[in-house]
């Protein structure tokens, strides 16, 4: 069976892969991702530079192991250390926010150019 930690997980990695390239997709999804962003972007600002995602996949491993793994880091430095890429916390949330602004101003842009 899976774990719910896993599928957690893998929604997660949906999640960023379309904060990452949502807005090449469609105009419809630009316009999604035009209130999607700044939310995240909110949440993060509000919950210490932390995805709520992470939050709660942190908490189904500790109780899927009855309190005996430490937690994880962030989602991306995870996903970082896998690849062996050491990267400050803090140039992680640099970077975060960057690529979801960037995110946001791309699809702002292509909303305002498209829409009539």
């Amino acid at each position: 069976m899976i774990k719910g930690s896993t599928i957690i997980n893998k929604f997660h990695t949906i999640i960023y892969l379309y904060l990452v390239f949502g807005w090449l997709i469609s105009l419809n999804s630009c316009k999604i991702m035009v209130l999607f962003t700044p939310t995240l972007m909110v949440q993060w600002g509000v919950n210490n530079n932390e995805c709520i995602l992470t939050q709660l996949e942190n908490n189904l491993i500790k109780k899927e192991n009855n309190n005996l793994v430490k937690q994880k880091d962030s989602f991306i430095d995870d996903m970082l250390k896998k690849r062996n890429i050491i990267i400050t916390p803090q140039k992680i949330n640099f970077l975060s926010y960057l690529i979801v602004y960037h995110s946001f101003l791309q699809s702002y842009i292509r909303v305002l150019l498209l829409t009539e």
